[in-house]
């Protein structure tokens, strides 16, 4: 039985670990893109200052 409840455990910290990972992996991605839209900081102080 101890057996069953250890490999629910690992099996639950496999799951949220993975998920984590892919989650945090495309929150970098969205803001690699949104990034991108935006100017550089050098071309807004230019523009406003």
């Amino acid at each position: 039985m101890a057996r069953v409840v250890q490999l629910g455990g690992m099996m639950t910290v496999a799951g949220l670990g993975g998920f984590m990972f892919l989650m945090f992996r495309k929150d970098l991605k969205l803001g690699r893109e949104q990034n991108q839209d935006r100017p550089n900081d050098e071309d807004f102080t230019r523009r406003n200052g």
